[in-house]
């Protein structure tokens, strides 16, 4: 019998806390991925809707001016 009280073994113990914080880890790390995909689509979904603003009002030079033009 252990000699705190709390009736299971100490290695089991560890093993619950271990697999506790890797479950946190794991779900931290998905909350993270999915604020970083939100902001990506956000900002794609911004991009467009700037680019179809654009067409809409009869301009012609719409595209995002990329790079050198020489």
């Amino acid at each position: 019998m252990p000699r705190d009280g709390q009736g299971g073994e100490p290695d089991e113990e560890r093993d619950d806390d271990e697999r506790k914080r890797r479950r946190s880890l794991m779900a931290l790390l998905l909350v993270a991925g999915l604020v970083a995909l939100s902001f990506y689509v956000g900002h794609v979904l911004r991009r467009s809707s700037q680019l179809e603003d654009c067409e809409m009002q009869g301009r012609t030079n719409c595209a995002p001016v990329s790079g050198d033009a020489r």
